[in-house]
């Protein structure tokens, strides 16, 4: 091999071992790249499922809190409808029996009341005192049994007459298809009862009104009734009721969900309130 062909070799050989160095030089970055975009992807990864974990978290405690003011709410309304029917079998039990009794003993002393104007007169006033504790007191078993009852509409009408009577509001009722409201079964009536009885009193502790519409109505064709209470007081910008300090209006939406229903509450300040009922037929 003549010193030409040594060196073209010796050059063509140089060649090789740069061509072959540059290339795994490029292999060797190319290979840190990929484990620093790989690592890149992973710490991503780690953040975005920590991210979900925490919200997920924080949705579980929320839903359990919601959960338990719910089941709180419930109890406390079972509570109330507890007592008021033991409160009811009481004063059926004691005072309207007593009552009762004592007005037919009164009847039957008539005939040895002497028969002059005073004694009679007295003997009169006796009986109305009598008739008028009787009403009074059936008016209050009518109040603590409204789901009982067979004749729902009569009951709200009574309890109408009886809170325009008492808080001196101008509470107008309307009902419409008043056979939908007659059939429907002891919860509902319970329910809706006390719903227009707590709205009421609401309206009337609170809002400073003059007047309150209830309006009941039940459509066939769509399958729904409705409840709408309004009223012309002070109204109020329902974002800021603290719900811890008045359970009025939460009670009145958990009434709602126990009939299927739900519960919506327009009001501003200076326009009234409305409270607006629907559940299924």
């Amino acid at each position: 091999m003549s010193a030409e062909q040594k060196q073209e070799f010796m050059l063509c050989a140089a060649s090789f071992l740069n061509a072959s160095a540059s290339s795994l030089l490029f292999g060797e970055k190319l290979l840190l790249a990929t484990c620093l975009g790989f690592c890149v992807l992973l710490v991503a990864l780690v953040f975005v499922l920590r991210y979900a974990m925490n919200r997920e978290e924080k949705y579980r405690k929320l839903k359990n809190i919601s959960e338990i003011t719910k089941a709180v709410e419930e109890a406390t309304i079972q509570a109330q409808d507890n007592e008021r029917k033991a409160l009811y079998q009481t004063l059926h039990d004691t005072v309207s029996q007593n009552t009762k009794a004592e007005q037919i003993f009164t009847e039957k002393l008539k005939p040895f009341i002497p028969q002059d104007l005073a004694a009679l007169e007295l003997y009169d006033s006796i009986q109305k005192i009598q008739k008028e504790n009787l009403a009074g007191v059936r008016n209050i078993l009518n109040s603590y049994s409204a789901g009982a009852q067979k004749d729902f509409c009569q009951n709200v009408a009574e309890l109408c007459a009886s809170l325009k009577n008492s808080t001196k509001l101008d509470i107008k009722l309307l009902i419409q298809n008043q056979e939908a409201f007659a059939s429907a079964d002891p919860k509902e009536k319970d329910n809706i009862y006390n719903i227009i009885k707590e709205a009421a009193n609401n309206a009337f502790r609170h809002a400073k009104c003059e007047s309150v519409s209830v309006i009941l109505r039940a459509d066939c064709k769509a399958g729904r009734k409705s409840l709408l209470i309004i009223d012309d007081g002070a109204g109020f910008d329902p974002s800021l009721v603290d719900k811890s300090a008045h359970h009025g209006l939460e009670i009145v939406k958990n009434r709602a969900a126990l009939v299927g229903g739900t519960c919506a509450i327009k009001s501003e300040p200076g326009n009234g309130t409305e409270i607006s009922v629907e559940w299924p037929l």
